[in-house]
């Protein structure tokens, strides 16, 4: 349930944590510091760190100011932080880990590899094998 938030979300955490199952709550370059730190301890899995302002979608660069970002939002966390919108390139992924980011959310990037059918999966792992290739 990616758009729950943890103002409306505590009759799932519990239905999540009687079932063994992480909740994973969304910041964004957006969330005021204080409502950051609140959403972190709620989020029982990872951080789901939203890079950018806009909607998701492969993108060439990774948003400006990611790096601040990314410090601000480690600092803030006691979960793992993963970092998704626009990742979509093995530089991304090598520029984030460099950063910090426990993880790297690409999705956009794996639905276009697959193509207008959806069915490339040859493209879909060269792309997966690509990034993979730079997290060492």
């Amino acid at each position: 349930m990616a758009d729950l938030t943890p103002d409306e979300g505590g009759a799932f955490e519990t239905l999540a944590r009687n079932a063994g199952l992480a909740v994973v709550y969304l910041v964004a370059p957006t969330t005021p510091r204080e409502r950051r730190r609140r959403i972190a301890e709620r989020t029982t899995g990872f951080l789901y760190c939203v890079s950018l302002v806009g909607v998701t979608g492969a993108r060439s660069r990774l948003a400006p100011g990611v790096g601040r970002l990314v410090r601000e939002v480690k600092a803030d966390a006691t979960v793992p932080v993963a970092v998704g919108f626009g990742v979509s390139r093995p530089a991304h992924v090598r520029e984030l880990a460099r950063l910090g980011v426990d993880g790297v959310i690409v999705a956009s990037a794996l639905v276009d590899a697959l193509g207008p059918d959806g069915r490339d999966v040859v493209a879909l792992g060269l792309l997966v094998a690509s990034l993979r290739a730079v997290t060492g």
